[in-house]
């Protein structure tokens, strides 16, 4: 990597300690990145917004450099940074098209284009598969904080026509012979798959983690509760006793619906997931257990203790409120319905 120029506010072995972590991260030739290393590169390049500046200039330098493998390092990283820091998201959106140019478009010297077919072929592709995926997850994420240079780029790429993964002039010089082409398709898959497999690997843990909590809290809550209770509603008094188990649920029914179970379900959207069967079922099989909690979720009924108190006494008229009415009536309703009082 070529030294750069470091401004006197700086320290000298902090900047070639970042240097150097980029440098590594970024040549590895690895689908991932180094969790380890990673988290070093972070707490460094975080002690102060200079330092992320430096980082951004640095990852520039790898980006440029007409190696796939190093691009798509590159690119990783920067994802991370995006991710995680708003003044790197601030300082680095205004050069999307720059960043653009080099993962999907080809080398950039000195602001004129060359075309250049990226080696390793493959790497190629993925790379321009997942910056592709990147500006949308960004799009989602930060269009909202009114980034101007994320909205020319999103524009700019949707110019260019680059819905595709590949284009036919990247497909040209292999799609002559169908041998190549076989391979390179091949390799495609593996690729995809390996990064499905590593998505699926951060994840699981956790969602197994959130099943176990969600047994916990039904056992808690009720100790002879069986799996041929899941078709029948059931209520819960919440009181002081059991506020913090009847939250706990609430909150992990949020986890389950709004997080575990979309990311499952984009996994198994994936077109290549079907080359991997052992994938496919943990998927399948995990989305089955989270619906399956879900539905029992959704028919968990949670009543206010107070509710149930005046209910029972029948004095449910003395002193309501139209709130504590209403959430009286949602339990009182189906029992008239039901001829019990």
């Amino acid at each position: 990597m070529e030294e750069v120029s470091i401004k006197p506010t700086l320290k000298k072995d902090l900047c070639e300690s970042i240097n150097k972590l980029i440098e590594e991260l970024t040549t590895t030739g690895k689908e991932t990145l180094d969790k380890k290393v990673l988290k070093r590169l972070f707490q460094q390049a975080s002690v102060s917004e200079e330092y992320l500046d430096l980082s951004k200039r640095l990852l520039f330098q790898q980006l440029e450099i007409n190696h796939a493998q190093i691009r798509y390092g590159a690119f990783l990283l920067v994802n991370e940074f995006v991710t995680r820091s708003a003044h790197f998201r601030q300082i680095f959106f205004p050069d999307l098209l720059r960043f653009l140019d080099l993962s999907l478009k080809g080398l950039v010297i000195r602001g004129k284009k060359k075309k250049t077919k990226l080696r390793p072929l493959q790497v190629g592709i993925l790379l321009k598969k997942k910056t592709i995926q990147a500006m949308r997850e960004w799009e989602r994420d930060f269009q909202d904080d009114a980034h101007f240079g994320l909205t020319i780029a999103l524009s700019y790429m949707r110019g260019l026509g680059l819905d595709l993964e590949v284009n036919e002039a990247e497909g040209g010089e292999c799609g002559s012979n169908r041998k190549d082409l076989s391979d390179r398709t091949n390799g495609e898959v593996e690729m995809s798959l390996n990064v499905l497999r590593w998505e699926m690997e951060g994840r699981e843990e956790e969602i197994q983690r959130t099943l176990s909590e969600l047994h916990s809290c039904f056992t808690l809550l009720f100790p002879n509760y069986s799996d041929h209770h899941s078709s029948v509603s059931i209520r819960v008094i919440k009181d002081e006793d059991n506020s913090v188990i009847v939250e706990t649920l609430e909150e992990l029914k949020k986890l389950v619906s709004k997080t575990h179970l979309p990311f499952l379900k984009n996994l198994l959207l994936s077109q290549h997931v079907e080359h991997d069967a052992e994938l496919k079922n943990r998927l399948e099989n995990l989305q089955w257990k989270l619906e399956k909690e879900e539905a029992r979720l959704t028919k968990l009924e949670v009543v206010e203790s107070y509710c149930e108190s005046i209910i029972s006494r029948g004095h449910w008229m003395d002193g309501l409120s139209l709130v504590h009415l209403s959430q009286v009536l949602r339990v009182l309703v189906p029992m008239i319905q039901t001829g019990k009082r």
